[in-house]
């Protein structure tokens, strides 16, 4: 009689397995360290620096742990997509949550490669929240819903806006305010009842005041006013240079800083590149109101780029591979690429041999 083959003793444990180590960790408080990712800077004397100031995101995640009462006696901070092995990782680790490793590993993240897809929207916060609901440290609640809602929407710049709803009303929303209040300030806004895509009114900005990332306490009103400017100004360039043109055969449908063609790939484009000052502070924001298919912001200091179109990316992805291994594939709707160091690294361009791997010039 023939004996089977002894099969592998190692059984992959089940998502379930791992979920229940990560909420009995939570439960008990036992996490020993968070952590998160942080942006690099050059120092003056030219060594790399790594700057603390978690994104909406990571603060979302962190609000939702302490305000289930989660004790965790170390935050660590590291270069974007970095982990440390028996960590607690929020947005960082390039690895899709899926419960504790055997490692004692927990990914709160959401940049593995099986989130290239389009239409798989989350974030670390809602990955948290859930976790929380589940262990029973929070119960579901329609303002931290709502608070979840917008992190996922602005993380994954998973939101509409028409040409009106720029021009009228995205200065005196949300949408734009979090850039510049505090995470505080925005919460306490929510939690009063209001939903993310909010609208305030002139009568209601002028009876909140706010405290700004800067620790200032300012008038609402004051504060939308002044975004109202700054889009004004940010419009007015962005007609002036799809008006003008450099006048070198070699441009054709080009502009002297920007970029407005049907490109093969990205339809309508607007482009900003950046030389020292952003000219466009904007450009995303303009673009999705103004009515373009695609947006691409080009660093030349750092050779760091930005892609995001309502195509799919995944054939520009491809060819920018070959050059930039590095480079990120966000929800298959964006690309990032942040050098890790340009004097090494051999991959830094300049914007016309990007603009043709992007194919928008020949």
């Amino acid at each position: 009689m023939n004996e089977s083959p002894n099969k592998s003793a190692v059984v992959e444990e089940s998502f379930d397995v791992k979920e229940r180590r990560v909420i009995d960790m939570l439960r008990n408080s036992i996490v020993p360290e968070i952590v998160i990712h942080g942006e690099k800077f050059k120092l003056k004397d030219g060594n790399e620096g790594l700057g603390f100031e978690p994104d909406l995101d990571i603060r979302g995640a962190l609000y939702l742990l302490d305000l289930a009462g989660v004790d965790y006696k170390k935050l660590t901070v590291v270069p974007k997509g970095d982990s440390i092995p028996g960590s607690f990782m929020i947005d960082t680790g390039a690895t899709n949550y899926d419960g504790m490793d055997s490692k004692g590993s927990v990914y709160a993240d959401h940049h593995g490669k099986e989130r290239d897809n389009i239409g798989e929207t989350t974030s670390s916060t809602e990955i948290v929240y859930d976790i929380l609901v589940k262990s029973g440290l929070l119960a579901r609640d329609g303002g931290l819903e709502e608070i979840v809602r917008f992190v996922n929407q602005i993380d994954n710049l998973d939101y509409s806006m028409s040409r009106d709803d720029l021009i009228e009303s995205w200065w005196r929303s949300f949408y734009c305010l979090h850039y510049f209040i505090s995470f505080e300030s925005l919460v306490d806004l929510i939690k009063d009842g209001r939903k993310a895509n909010h609208v305030f009114s002139e009568e209601e900005a002028r009876n909140i005041t706010v405290t700004t990332k800067k620790g200032e306490k300012v008038l609402l009103l004051d504060l939308c006013l002044k975004q109202k400017q700054t889009l004004v100004n940010s419009m007015k360039y962005v007609e002036r240079i799809s008006q003008s043109r450099s006048g070198r055969p070699e441009d054709r449908n080009l502009d002297s800083r920007g970029i407005r063609k049907n490109g093969k790939d990205l339809g309508a484009v607007l482009t900003n590149i950046v030389e020292g000052r952003n000219q466009i502070p904007l450009g995303f924001t303009l673009a999705r109101g103004l009515g373009f298919d695609s947006y691409v912001s080009f660093y030349e200091k750092t050779g760091g780029f930005f892609i995001t179109s309502r195509f799919d990316l995944g054939v520009i992805y491809s060819r920018l591979l070959e050059k930039f291994p590095d480079v990120k594939l966000v929800r298959g709707t964006m690309i990032l690429y942040q050098p890790k160091d340009t004097e090494k690294s051999g991959t830094s361009v300049m914007p016309d041999e990007f603009f043709k791997i992007l194919k928008l010039i020949d």
